[in-house]
């Protein structure tokens, strides 16, 4: 329950950044609005942190998802097409980027977060990992992998 718990805590967290449109809780293909983000469960590990207690680690990529043909206008509120309208989509994804990591970076427990019982939260870690422009769907994709931290009471 822990890594459904955990994926949906990150999906409200993303979703309270007012410049992303829509979130999804699961990769997804087509969506309704851009900035798009889908957050989905990458894999997870454990390892011995006393005989009564393991560190379990859950791992999630977070992907960002601009269309630069949405981007009509730059953070002036000028109207901006080719050279300057893959400019701007960039800019966009670079401040949503930072935006997320920021999140994580200033609530590195999930404040709020109710796992089940014998299990404490310990941190989260996000780490951006690449930005590629897809130029056959005309948008830049970003993925930030996202390390939870849980303890584990095995007794």
């Amino acid at each position: 329950m822990s890594m459904q718990v955990l994926n949906q805590k990150i999906v409200d967290i993303i979703d309270t950044i007012t410049d992303i449109q829509v979130v999804y809780d699961h990769p997804f293909g087509e969506f309704s609005g851009y900035p798009a983000v889908t957050v989905f469960p990458s894999g997870n590990s454990s390892d011995y942190e006393t005989t009564a207690e393991n560190i379990r680690t859950y791992a999630f990529q977070i992907h960002l998802f601009v269309d630069i043909s949405a981007i009509q206008k730059d953070a002036n509120g000028n109207n901006v097409t080719g050279q300057a309208q893959l400019k701007e989509a960039y800019r966009v994804t670079r401040s949503i980027v930072d935006q997320i990591i920021d999140k994580f970076d200033q609530d590195e427990t999930l404040s709020g977060i109710s796992l089940p019982a014998g299990k404490q939260m310990v941190s989260v870690r996000p780490a951006p990992s690449a930005v590629e422009l897809i130029p056959d769907t005309n948008t830049i994709v970003s993925q930030i992998n996202l390390e939870c931290r849980i303890v584990f009471d095995v007794t």
